[in-house]
C-alpha cells in the first residue's frame, strides 16, 4: 500500500463511524470471497416455478412491511432493559451505518429485507467482550444472543459449505441411482447376483418372482435430487420437515438461511430468504443443529421483535442472580440472566421451545378440518386427531418433561406408512399430510 492510501486510511479509521465496512480506495473491495449467485441459488431449488413464486413473494422485501414493528418492539425493550437490567442494555453494540450494511450485502449476496435492515442500524447486536475474558454473558433473548454482522457473516459462510456439502453429496447418490433405473428390472443371473452380494455359498435358489435391478423405485422422483429426504445413509440425519407445512424447505441446510439469533450451540433464529411454496420472504425461522423440524415463529423480523417484547411486557420473565450454596464457595448462575419464567405455571423454559410450541399451536389452530377429505386418508386423520387430542399435554408450559419433539417423532411410524402409500403425491400434499401427521 502506497503512503498516500496508508493515509486514507488512517484518516478514515479516525472518522468513520463504520463497524463492519473496511477502508477501500477501489470502492468494490469486498473483504471475502464473493459467493458465485448463480450457483449459490441453485443449491436447493425445487424447480423454476417456486424460484418464481417465491421471486414474487420477494417483492415485498422493498417495502416497509415490519418496520415500524421493529421501531415499536425495540422502543419497549430498551426501556425494559434499561429499568430492569442495565447490564444487559449496556452489552449492546453502537449501530450500523449503510456502509455496513450495503458491504454485508455484497459479501453474502443477499437483499436483507428493510425491517431487518432498519434493525441493524439501531444495533449490531451484543458484544463479545464476555468471550474474551471468559466471562460467560446472557443473550438478550432470554439467553439467545443477538449476533453482529461479523458473526452472522461467518455462521452463513460456515453453514452454507454445510448447505454445499450436502447438495453436492446427495445430488451425486440420486444421479447414480437414476443411472441404475434404466437398467433391465429383470436378470437371469438376479439371484447368483444377490448371493454373490450377500457372501451366501450355499446352492442357489431359484424363484418364479423376477429379482429386480431398479435402485430407484423407493425414490418418490428425479426432483428428490435437492430434497434431503433421500440422502445417503452416511449422513445419518433424520428427515427435514417444516412447520406449517410447506413454509420452509425441508432440508437441513440452506444457503439462504441467515442466522441471527443463537444459543452459540449450533441453533439459530433466522431469516429465510428462500421460502417454501407456502412461505413468506423474510419470514423468520428456527434452525440449526437440533432443528430436523424447521419451525416457522412470525412472518418477519418486526413480529418476532414485537413477541419478544409481548413477553417482557406481560412478565414472562426472571433475572437470575449469583446464589451461594451452604459451604459460601459455589454460584449457581450468572448475574442478571433473564430467563423465560412462564407467569401462570411459575416454569422456567427455554425460550427456543416456547418458540417452538407457539408455531405448532398456531398451526393446529390453522387446520381445517374438512372431514370429507380425511375420510380418504385415514392415517392423517388418526394422526391429526391425537395431534389435537394431546395438543394440551405438549403444548401446556404445565408439562415440563415432554418436548414437542419428541411427541412429533414418536409418530413418525404411521407418517412413513402414508408415504408409503402415497408415494406419487406432489411434494405441497406431501409435506402437509407429513407435517399433520407430526
Amino acid at each position: 500500500m502506497k503512503f498516500g492510501e496508508k493515509l486514507q486510511e488512517f484518516i478514515y479509521l479516525l472518522s468513520t463511524n463504520d463497524k463492519y465496512s473496511e477502508f477501500d480506495s477501489r470502492k468494490s473491495f469486498n473483504r471475502v470471497n464473493k459467493p458465485d449467485s448463480e450457483n449459490l441459488l441453485n443449491y436447493y431449488q425445487q424447480n423454476d416455478s417456486s424460484i418464481e413464486s417465491n421471486n414474487a413473494s420477494g417483492n415485498s422485501r422493498n417495502g416497509v412491511d415490519g418496520v415500524h414493528e421493529v421501531k415499536l418492539a425495540w422502543r419497549h425493550i430498551k426501556n425494559w432493559l434499561i429499568k430492569y437490567n442495565p447490564d444487559l442494555n449496556h452489552s449492546l453494540q453502537s449501530k450500523c451505518t449503510d456502509s455496513d450494511l450495503q458491504d454485508f450485502q455484497k459479501d453474502l449476496n443477499i437483499k436483507l429485507p428493510n425491517c431487518v435492515y432498519e434493525f441493524f442500524k439501531l444495533t449490531d447486536g451484543q458484544s463479545n467482550f464476555g468471550n474474551n475474558l471468559q466471562i460467560e454473558t446472557c443473550g438478550l433473548f432470554f439467553g439467545l444472543k443477538l449476533m453482529s454482522l461479523d458473526e452472522i457473516m461467518i455462521s452463513t459462510e460456515n453453514w452454507r459449505k454445510v448447505a454445499k456439502t450436502l447438495n453436492k453429496e446427495i445430488r451425486q447418490q440420486n444421479l447414480s441411482k437414476l443411472d441404475l433405473s434404466i437398467l433391465p428390472t429383470s436378470h437371469s443371473n438376479s439371484n447368483q447376483y444377490k448371493k454373490k452380494l450377500s457372501g451366501d455359498n450355499s446352492e442357489i435358489e431359484t424363484s418364479s418372482e423376477p429379482q429386480s435391478f431398479d435402485l430407484s423405485r423407493d425414490n418418490s422422483n428425479a426432483s428428490s435430487i435437492y430434497d434431503l429426504s433421500s440422502q445417503p445413509k452416511f449422513f445419518n440425519i433424520p428427515k427435514q420437515r417444516s412447520i406449517p407445512p410447506g413454509a420452509i424447505h425441508e432440508t437441513f441446510a440452506h444457503p439462504m438461511w441467515i442466522p441471527i439469533v443463537t444459543d452459540e450451540v449450533g441453533n439459530y433464529i433466522g431469516i429465510d430468504l428462500s421460502p417454501g411454496p407456502l412461505g413468506s420472504y423474510g419470514q423468520i425461522i428456527l434452525f440449526g443443529r437440533e432443528f430436523d423440524f424447521k419451525f416457522k415463529i412470525s412472518d418477519n423480523w418486526g413480529d418476532f421483535l414485537l413477541i419478544f417484547a409481548n413477553d417482557l411486557e406481560i412478565g414472562n420473565w426472571e433475572l437470575k442472580y449469583n446464589k451461594k450454596n451452604a459451604d459460601g464457595d459455589l454460584f449457581i448462575g450468572n448475574e442478571g440472566d433473564l430467563v423465560f419464567i412462564d407467569k401462570i405455571s411459575k416454569l422456567e423454559f427455554p425460550y427456543l421451545e416456547i418458540l417452538k410450541r407457539r408455531s405448532l399451536k398456531k398451526w393446529i389452530d390453522t387446520i381445517d378440518d374438512n372431514k370429507e377429505n380425511e375420510e380418504h386418508d385415514s392415517n392423517k386423520s388418526r394422526l391429526l386427531e391425537e395431534l389435537k387430542k394431546n395438543q394440551i399435554s405438549i403444548l401446556s408450559l404445565k408439562n415440563n418433561n415432554r418436548s414437542v419433539d419428541d411427541f412429533i417423532n414418536k409418530n413418525l411410524t404411521l407418517l412413513n406408512i402414508e408415504d408409503n402409500k402415497n408415494g406419487n403425491i406432489s411434494t405441497i400434499k406431501e409435506d402437509k399430510e407429513t407435517e399433520e401427521g407430526v
